[in-house]
């Protein structure tokens, strides 16, 4: 643990680590960000997620999606990746999607596709006839909300 965080709440403290890791950003995760906006989506890297006090390497708030670039590293850990993931997703309400650097680099058109799959699950999601239908009581506040945020027109 570094000296001069130790004082912080855990909250200041990996906000501080999120900043340390935008400046080291690895080859994979520097590609992925040029297919990001290519792809014309607006995104946050190194995005902490407080509920889970976990830090994702790139967040698609739209998509409500955050995905993760494993490298080497994460060949070794596939259980302690899996158990984060559904940490963060149960805690934050986010859906965790992985590539590996080398899909990053050579498969394109993969991660094109999952992107553009999440996009329709969202869409569905967020049509004004599927929020009465699932949330009758809530659907006024839920379709202002969403309205507000720039989700739904």
């Amino acid at each position: 643990m570094r000296e001069d965080t130790k004082h912080l709440t855990r909250s200041v403290k990996l906000g501080i680590y999120s900043k340390e890791l935008t400046n080291r950003k690895t080859p994979a995760e520097i590609a992925f960000e040029k297919i990001l906006n290519d792809l014309g989506y607006l995104f946050e890297s190194q995005k902490v997620m407080l509920n889970s006090s976990a830090i994702v390497d790139y967040y698609v708030p739209y998509l409500k999606v955050a995905f993760e670039i494993d490298g080497e590293y994460h060949n070794h850990r596939k259980d302690k990746d899996a158990e984060r993931s559904k940490k963060i997703r149960m805690k934050d309400g986010v859906r965790i999607i992985r590539f590996t650097n080398r899909e990053v680099f050579e498969d394109y058109d993969k991660i094109r596709k999952r992107l553009k799959q999440r996009e329709s699950a969202i869409e569905s999601n967020y049509k004004i006839e599927t929020i009465h239908k699932k949330h009758p009581r809530a659907a006024k506040y839920i379709i202002r909300r969403l309205q507000r945020n720039h989700v739904l027109k």
